[in-house]
């Protein structure tokens, strides 16, 4: 999981960095990140050993590759999202109930790939579609 973040930004100066395409990296995230908000997501996010309090994507279409690592997350929703460029979780915890609702997922040759999370509540993927390979290897 992640090395405890000591530094703390607030969820907008966090989407301020990704929106210029700088990744999220050893930061605990307070407030809720809004990423995409309805629209098509043309650039690489990377998150990597951060707290995050409440990440929020809704109806959002991920065109680049997705990436989630060591990241301790409060509380999140994916609902409507279309992740055609891949996602990796890999080795997160999710303390709540998690939602990818009915979205679409990863273009041939872009992967799913969740591995070695803990999810402490239910993982929605009602009404989802996957174009492209998944490799789902641990839930805890």
């Amino acid at each position: 999981m992640t090395n405890n973040p000591i530094n703390s930004i607030s969820a907008k100066e966090a989407k301020k960095n990704i929106d210029s395409g700088i990744p999220l990296r050893d930061v605990f995230i307070t407030g809720i990140l809004n990423i995409g908000g309805g629209s098509e997501w043309d650039k690489e996010i990377i998150i990597e050993n951060c707290i995050i309090e409440n990440l929020f994507c809704i109806g959002t279409q991920f065109n680049k590759h997705v990436t989630m690592k060591n990241t301790y997350v409060k509380a999140a929703s994916f609902d409507f999202c279309y992740f055609i460029g891949g996602l990796i979780i890999d080795n997160c915890v999710f303390d709540e109930y998690l939602d990818f609702n009915a979205g679409g997922h990863n273009s041939k040759g872009n992967f799913i790939t969740i591995n070695g999370n803990r999810f402490r509540g239910f993982v929605n993927f009602f009404d989802c579609w996957f174009n492209g390979e998944i490799s789902e290897q641990q839930y805890i």
